[in-house]
Parts: structure tokens; C-alpha cells; sequence
């Protein structure tokens, strides 16, 4: 362990955070609104204490090993939102209330205990947006860099842009990432921007919407979600939901102009789902119009990417479900298991078959390589869906809530709990605090690779 490494990246990223308090400042003065006050102090308590990790972190090696990288990215998922929910204390909310929205936000998540139209705190709406756009990034960042291996996904994937550094070098490697992708990413939701403002959305909600849609964080400034806008909002956000959940390797590359390196397996297979989920869900409404068909491959995108909002009719609650799970691109702001690890499952489910059926054929070498990772982070997911399904059924709840609100949080893809009747309200419906406390641990869990959880409960890897 590297306790003043970690420190030193620790505070770096508090740094950033404080940094990135201020759009919301800026719109609170310009608009005259007093939180401006509590945003203020919000950063400058962050900045001060990011300083201090930095002053802790006199004369700390620059190279840091898998162990502590670990140890950092799971002290960004869990105490930067004490940060991030500072302005939500300030403002009255209690500690696991600002807490719970702090982490939906930075997982990118998009649940909201808000009961009300988001617009009667648009400053907040403001810091949410921004948190997920964060958040966004560094999944991205993360997931190249540390989680893209073979060891973790189980096959070769295409190779970033960017140098990964040596073995004894993570942060270095995540450093890179973000550097890398920073300005790609920034791009992109400028163009969304653009191209959602122009289709006759308000400036304000068109910047949420565009950072919500980039970091498939599903935030909307209404309450209806992204039906209150015309159908040319629906057709410019279109895009950029797709994108969230595209392989941004790919996206990168591609806008660079460099040729792609590795094979790239992902991109093909989640345009091909995209296509047939929204032409099942089409087919099973009834309405065989094109503006239904459109609605319905905008909902299918919307779930792939784990954006979790909907127009037009309501897909099936358990194809909605089912389809999160899945979830996105390995190097994708999207949540759920990742379209590359379920290659890997329906290649050794189609090698375990054809042994099965020919036990004594000789099939050549295997086509599946480091899959251990891909079961560890399938069971991971698992246990924690059905521990939270559980616990929330105990809490009272319909098990069509607690199933949606367990699956909102494990995929982050909150904003699929409004496909229930009950859910209609949100996570406001889970009204015990302690609830709440453990749905926030579910979308941290989520964010993390399930090797690492299981790795992190081990004695063993951080006694080694």
C-alpha cells in the first residue's frame, strides 16, 4: 500500500472537483439565487481539503501499483460524494439524503429522490448534470485503462490511443486515459449542445440534457422525462444516447483518424441489438406507425446505454430490465455487464454445447480466453441484485419496484423504476434512509469491476 500516492491523486481529484463547482456559482449569481452561497463554500471546503491530501502527500512516488489504484478508485466512488453532497447539506437535506443524490449522480446513475419538478432547484439540476458529466469521464478513464484487459472481460478488445505505461503504473495509465478522452468527450456534448438547442429546446434544459445524455446519467429538467420535449429534441438526443453506450475507444479513434487496433467485436453487436430490441418492442405495441417505430428504437437505445428514459409508449418492464442488465460498451459511460462480457458467455455456452452434443470431436483451441473474470464480476452482479431485490421487498414494496429499483441502482439506470406503477414517484418511494444508504452501495458496486469487489474483500490482496 501507497497511503501518500493515494492521498496525492486523492487530492488532485478533489482538486477538480472544486474546480468543477463552478457552473453552478456562475448560474446561481446570474440568476440571483442565495444557494450561490453555499456553493462557494461547497468549494472552497473541497479545494482546501484537496490541498491538504496534497500536503500529506509530500514526497510520494509517482508509480503506483494495482493494489492502490484499486484503493483510489474506491475512495472516488465513495468519499468524493461526501464533496459532491456538500451543497446538498448546506441547503438542508440530511446526510444520507445528500448523499444518495450525490452518488446517483457521480455513478451516473440518474435516480433522484426529488418528488417534485426538477426545475424548482434549477441550480442543484445544474450540479447534478455536472456530477454525472464527471462521473461520466471517469468511468471512461477507468474502464480503458484498468478494466479493458482480457483478464477482466475475457477477450481482446480495441486498444486506446493512449500509453497504458507499465504494470507498476496504473495511475499513470488512468492519467493518460483522461487526458486522452477529456477533450473528445467535451466535444461531443458541445455538439449535443448544439444540436438539441437547436431543435427548439430551452438553453438551460438543452445543456442538461446534453451532459445527462453524453454520461447516460437519464437526468431530465422535467419530470416527464425527454416526452416533454418535440419530437426534433427526440430526434437530436437520439445520437448522443447511442454514443453513451458505444465503445468510446472506437469514438476516439475515429475522430482522430487513427486506425483501429484490436478487434473490435463490441460496436457491430450492440447496433445489432439496438435494431432488434426496437423492432420487438415496435412489433409488440401494435402500433406498426413510423412514429411508433422510431419511439421504440429510441427506447432501446435509451436502455442499452442505460439512459433509462422513454418516450412514446412503455416498453415491457421485463425487457426494459433485462435489456439495462446488459447493458452498454466495455469503454462506455453505460452501466449493466457490458455487451463484450455476454460475448464471452454465449461463446463458452455455444463451446460447452457443441462438447455436450460431441463429446469425443476435437474443436481446436479455445476461443474464450481469461473468462474467470468475466464469471467473477457475473456472479458479483448477481449476488448484489438479488440481496437488494430481497431487501426491498422486506422494506414493503411491490416486488415490480423492488426489482426495478434494484436493477435502477446495480446498472445504474435509475430512472427505469418509472416503468412501475409504483415507481412513477421515483426513488422517493424508498422512504427508509437505510434503504437508501444501501442503494447508494449498489451503484458504487455497479461502477466497480466485481474482480476488484471480490479482491477488496480478501485479506490476502492487501496484506500481499
Amino acid at each position: 500500500m501507497a497511503p501518500a500516492s493515494i492521498a496525492r491523486y486523492f487530492g488532485f481529484s478533489l482538486l477538480l472537483l472544486g474546480a468543477a463547482m463552478a457552473p453552478p456559482i456562475v448560474y446561481a449569481l446570474s440568476t440571483g439565487d442565495a444557494v450561490a452561497g453555499n456553493y462557494a463554500f461547497a468549494a472552497a471546503a473541497t479545494l482546501f481539503s484537496g490541498a491538504g491530501f496534497l500536503t500529506l502527500s509530500t514526497g510520494a512516488a509517482r508509480s503506483v501499483n494495482f493494489r492502490s489504484t484499486i484503493m483510489l478508485i474506491l475512495l472516488w466512488w465513495t468519499a468524493t460524494p461526501v464533496f459532491g453532497a456538500l451543497p446538498f447539506w448546506l441547503d438542508g437535506w440530511s446526510l444520507i439524503d445528500g448523499y444518495f443524490e450525490a452518488v446517483s449522480a457521480l455513478t451516473t446513475t440518474g435516480a433522484t429522490l426529488v418528488e417534485d419538478d426538477l426545475r424548482d432547484k434549477p441550480v442543484d439540476l445544474v450540479w447534478r448534470a455536472v456530477l454525472q458529466w464527471v462521473g461520466g469521464l471517469t468511468s471512461l478513464a477507468t474502464a480503458a485503462a484498468i478494466f479493458i484487459r482480457p483478464q477482466f472481460v475475457g477477450a481482446d478488445a480495441a486498444q486506446p490511443t493512449f500509453s497504458r505505461g507499465d504494470s507498476g503504473s496504473f495511475i499513470f495509465a488512468i492519467a493518460s486515459a483522461t487526458r486522452s478522452f477529456a477533450p473528445i468527450y467535451a466535444l461531443v456534448t458541445a455538439l449535443a449542445f448544439i444540436m438539441i438547442a437547436a431543435s427548439g429546446v430551452p438553453t438551460f434544459d438543452a445543456a442538461v440534457l446534453a451532459a445527462s445524455s453524453v454520461a447516460s446519467g437519464g437526468l431530465t429538467p422535467e419530470t416527464s422525462g425527454v416526452s416533454a420535449y418535440p419530437f426534433m429534441a427526440h430526434l437530436a438526443y437520439l445520437p448522443f444516447v447511442v454514443i453513451s453506450g458505444a465503445s468510446f475507444v472506437v469514438l476516439d479513434r475515429a475522430l482522430r483518424g487513427k486506425r483501429l487496433k484490436g478487434a473490435d467485436i463490441e460496436t457491430p453487436v450492440y447496433c445489432a441489438l439496438i435494431v432488434i430490441l426496437g423492432v420487438v418492442l415496435w412489433v409488440a405495441m401494435g402500433d406498426h406507425g413510423a412514429a411508433a417505430a422510431f419511439e421504440q428504437l429510441f427506447n432501446a437505445a435509451s436502455l442499452f446505454a442505460t439512459n433509462g428514459v422513454v418516450i412514446g409508449a412503455e416498453p415491457n418492464l421485463i425487457l426494459a430490465l433485462v435489456t439495462v442488465i446488459i447493458g452498454g460498451s466495455a469503454v462506455s459511460t453505460a452501466g449493466g455487464l457490458k455487451i463484450l462480457r455476454w460475448i464471452v458467455i454465449m461463446r463458452r455456452t455455444q463451446s460447452e454445447v457443441r462438447r455436450l452434443v460431441l463429446p469425443s470431436a476435437v474443436f481446436g483451441p479455445r476461443s474464450v480466453r481469461n473468462e474467470l473474470g468475466v464469471w467473477m464480476h457475473f456472479l458479483v452482479f448477481t449476488m448484489a441484485l438479488a440481496a437488494l431485490t430481497t431487501w426491498l421487498t422486506a422494506g414493503g414494496h411491490t416486488l415490480e419496484a423492488a426489482v426495478a429499483g434494484a436493477v435502477g441502482a446495480v446498472a445504474n439506470a435509475g430512472p427505469v423504476i418509472a416503468l412501475t406503477p409504483e415507481g412513477h414517484e421515483g426513488y422517493h418511494i424508498f422512504m427508509d434512509p437505510w434503504i437508501r444508504l444501501l442503494l447508494a452501495a449498489a451503484m458504487i458496486v455497479g461502477r466497480l469491476e466485481g474482480v476488484a469487489a471480490l479482491m477488496m474483500i480478501r485479506g490476502a490482496f492487501w496484506r500481499s
